[in-house]
């Protein structure tokens, strides 16, 4: 599983249930801390969680990058092991051993899974789960659109028109944090959420009209490269 930006209080609740939700498995949370200031990584390790064996956590320098969802998805998508299936899981959402078990069985038999209660803004669309090599053909998430809005939307229906099979499998076993617009975008700056989403809808749209189904990822590759030159 991975988890992208929020708030540093909201992962302070999400993150210790989610993880004694994965106690005595080999599931990972994957945490790509992609240039947050809020202290994220001073409270994993003096809460202990940045030991635990579920995590994975990587700090990446992001030079002059600004912040974007569909590239934070894709850092933290690096983070998984080899073959695991991956799972997006915003930071401000929960998840359980029953969801984890439903997830991991479909996507263990090439089906892309999509979590989501059916009520908009209710924190769940985000919940989608692809196998490794779907989410390989598929490039990741689309790195050319504004920094948040309609990216989730965009891998489902690049999925779909590669005529791989997507399951709804409905509402989560817990609600999600629930957000007000000033934090849902507080990394976008002053652009407007409701803008982006539309923005990013057109340019989806236009994609796939022209047969591209593959994103562009050129971004996170950019930024895995330039993290592995600095620490080498």
């Amino acid at each position: 599983m991975q988890v992208v930006n929020v708030p540093l209080g909201q992962i302070k609740q999400t993150l210790p249930s989610n993880l004694i939700s994965l106690q005595n498995t080999n599931h990972r949370i994957a945490i790509a801390d992609y240039g947050s200031n809020d202290g994220l990584e001073g409270w994993l390790t003096s809460s202990g969680i940045i030991d635990s064996p579920n995590l994975i956590y990587q700090k990446f320098d992001i030079g002059e990058f600004s912040w974007s969802s569909p590239v934070a998805k894709n850092l933290a998508s690096y983070l998984a092991p080899n073959g695991y299936g991956i799972f997006n899981l915003d930071a401000d959402n929960f998840v359980t051993i029953h969801d984890v078990e439903m997830i991991f069985n479909l996507m263990n038999n090439n089906k892309i899974v999509h979590q989501f209660s059916g009520k908009w803004g209710d924190g769940s669309f985000g919940r989608i789960g692809l196998p490794p090599k779907s989410f390989a053909d598929l490039s990741g998430y689309e790195e050319r659109f504004l920094p948040m809005g309609y990216q989730d939307a965009d891998i489902l229906n690049r999925a779909e028109k590669h005529g791989l099979n997507v399951i709804n499998l409905g509402a989560p076993s817990k609600e999600a944090i629930q957000n007000d617009a000033e934090t849902k975008f507080a990394f976008c700056g002053k652009m407007n959420g409701i803008t982006m989403n539309e923005v990013n809808k057109l340019m989806s749209e236009c994609l796939m009209a022209s047969g591209s189904l593959e994103a562009s990822n050129q971004i996170s590759k950019t930024i895995i490269k330039l993290n592995t030159k600095s620490s080498g």
